[in-house]
């Protein structure tokens, strides 16, 4: 997932145009004669989807999570297994039910621990972000807080599991805000398997400075997270002091 600009819920009430998903056929890049053919068109059939944030494999399946013009309704995880018109089959079970104010979906990832695992998050600008779990591809449950305990983090733009030197392997989600008087990012992790609410740590808090050494609120989200040579990267946006970038070798 690329990382997503500090102002993205700013989308959620505009109505731009619908959906338009093309693929290629061939794998030159660039190729000219190589068309790109359009499967999907009019936001899966509702023009009140405006966009295709998400684009994932999971168990031979692949997954487009969509957003939603704000006020029309939650985003919508659609999947097929060959990616040809007509296989796309919308997913419909999430437990619990998500809310008509979670109109972005802006984060897909899976590990292959534990037989497979899905996760998705959002973007829920009255409520706080949320992420829900999968294993089958079908059946989605909620495993956070929204927000976790804040309406203030609205964002999970990004997530990522990993192990390195430490004894467990955790899932790892940043929480960001949407507007700069709503206060700083924070980091937070949960053992990969579990799918309780409450169990989620915080390990860095970009107001207090816990995990970095120095507070420095001028980070309002953590962007994207890179595992690499058994280390974990953070990179991090800040609108008025610049870019950061972190790593640890055990989260």
């Amino acid at each position: 997932m690329n990382p997503k600009n500090l102002f993205i819920a700013a989308l959620l009430s505009l109505n731009f145009f619908s959906i338009l998903l093309w693929r290629g056929v061939g794998g030159e890049a660039f190729a000219q004669t190589d068309p790109w053919t359009q499967i999907i068109s009019n936001g899966f059939g509702s023009t009140n989807i405006i966009g295709i944030n998400e684009l994932h494999t999971f168990k031979n399946q692949i997954y487009a999570g969509t957003q939603s013009i704000g006020g029309t309704g939650s985003f919508q995880i659609w999947k097929s297994s060959t990616g040809n018109t007509g296989s796309w089959t919308k997913i419909t079970s999430f437990t619990p039910a998500l809310s008509p104010a979670d109109a972005s979906l802006i984060s897909l990832n899976h590990t292959d621990f534990g037989g497979g695992i899905m996760y998705c998050g959002d973007v829920n600008i009255m409520q706080g972000g949320v992420i829900y779990r999968t294993t089958d591809g079908t059946s989605f449950t909620k495993i956070s807080k929204r927000g976790m305990g804040s309406t203030n983090s609205s964002i999970t733009p990004n997530m990522v599991v990993f192990k390195g030197t430490a004894t467990d392997t955790f899932l790892y989600s940043g929480v960001g805000n949407t507007a700069s008087s709503s206060g700083a990012a924070s980091v937070w992790r949960i053992k990969y398997s579990s799918t309780d609410s409450n169990a989620w740590v915080k390990v860095i808090d970009f107001n207090t400075g816990t995990g970095i050494g120095t507070a420095d609120t001028s980070v309002k989200m953590p962007t994207y997270f890179y595992v690499w040579n058994n280390k974990i990267y953070l990179g991090c946006l800040s609108p008025s002091l610049g870019a950061r970038l972190y790593r640890s070798d055990n989260g």
